[in-house]
């Protein structure tokens, strides 16, 4: 059985992603950037509002 998973309007807006994480994350992929590093970007993300954790 699969659930169904409702979204409300408000997580349908559509977000645009930030070159530079972008960037990030190919670094982070291709082993030029370590993960604490990534991570830092990820953090920033979520305390400017861009990421939302649930």
């Amino acid at each position: 059985t699969i659930p169904k998973i409702s979204q409300s309007s408000e997580d349908m807006i559509p977000t645009e992603i930030p070159e530079w994480i972008k960037n990030n994350a190919k670094w982070w992929a291709d082993d030029l950037i370590s993960d604490v590093d990534f991570v830092k970007g990820i953090q920033h993300l979520v305390k400017q509002g861009i990421i939302q954790v649930n």
